[in-house]
């Protein structure tokens, strides 16, 4: 048996599989760290699908939560990813309920309705994310995926891989080194392929694609391909073509001046376009709900969302949807 110990973080390997213990984490500073990471939210591509990472946040609860309080249900727009560090919890859903002990990871699929409720003590780090799938098959891909974690009862019991590269990414941020917010993207990436490969063990490999634009080539093109990535990256909020300009180097008249000479569109109209193509492709796709469709693409006023949409499609959400089914 290996044991490291590293400003309170306890990790003991065995056989059979390792684990963390946490003792005195100020869970404030490792959110506080993982907030500020610039790397941490980009997107990449995995077999397909598309990840767009939100936030790591830690946390503890020092008091068991009694029977007496109503369970709290609620749902989001991400998709979750919670592992338990220490103590015991209950995951309550619909028509069950799961108990979770440390190394076992809760998987929440995007608009599920649960509950969680601490036996004692306990610590949970908790991974949140949108996850896509352009193109053809949207819908079958996405189904299979919530299918799988259905089948799984919503999360993986003693999920060592996961836990040996989470417990590796939370020394990187208590004990920073050169490189080492390079060092948490990549770890957290081999996060999502792990659970991936555990959800969708028949799913094609495939290289995992980095939002980087082409290293050859024309520049013009090379420029229009890293808006194109920053806009994918920001899809679920709306981008000013001034904060795309300080993103790429160059002036917002310049900027224009590529994208009228290549796009025939100022750059603020293919933004728009962008997300419209997306909003659509979600309504043609998908069963969400038209208000959640809205809040995923940053409109928080669902009259104003409806109203671009007519603008630029030339009828109403509702009446798209309808048309397409």
């Amino acid at each position: 048996m290996l044991d490291i110990i590293k400003q309170g973080v306890y990790i003991i390997n065995n056989e059979n599989r390792s684990f963390i213990i946490m003792k005195d984490i100020n869970k404030k500073k490792l959110n506080d760290v993982f907030s500020s990471l610039e790397h941490f939210k980009e997107s990449f591509k995995l077999g397909g699908f598309i990840i767009h990472p939100q936030v790591l946040h830690f946390t503890r609860e020092f008091q068991a939560k009694t029977n007496t309080k109503p369970l709290r249900f609620h749902t989001h727009r991400t998709y979750e990813l919670s592992m338990l560090l220490g103590g015991e919890s209950v995951y309550h859903f619909k028509n069950k309920d799961v108990s979770i002990v440390p190394g076992d990871l809760a998987i929440i699929p995007c608009d599920c309705r649960h509950a969680l409720t601490f036996a004692r003590n306990s610590l949970v780090a908790s991974l949140m994310l949108f996850i896509s799938y352009p193109g053809e098959g949207t819908r079958t891909k996405i189904t299979d995926l919530h299918k799988s974690i259905e089948q799984h009862a919503y999360y993986i019991k003693s999920f060592k891989e996961y836990e040996l590269f989470l417990s590796l990414i939370i020394e990187e941020a208590l004990r920073p080194a050169l490189g080492w917010e390079y060092s948490i993207q990549y770890m957290t990436r081999m996060l999502y392929i792990n659970v991936f490969r555990k959800l969708l063990p028949e799913m094609e490999s495939a290289h995992i694609h980095h939002n980087q634009p082409p290293q050859r080539g024309n520049t013009e093109q090379m420029v229009i391909e890293q808006v194109r990535f920053f806009i994918q990256d920001n899809f679920f909020r709306w981008v000013e073509v001034k904060e795309i300009s300080n993103h790429i180097g160059l002036s917002q008249t310049c900027l224009n001046r590529i994208f009228k000479k290549h796009k025939s569109s100022t750059v603020s109209k293919y933004v728009l376009n962008f997300r419209m193509d997306q909003i659509q492709k979600m309504l043609q796709e998908t069963d969400r709900p038209l208000k959640d469709i809205a809040e995923t693409f940053g409109f928080n006023d669902f009259s104003h969302f409806c109203r671009v949409f007519k603008k630029e499609k030339g009828m109403t959400p509702s009446e798209f949807r309808r048309l397409v089914d």
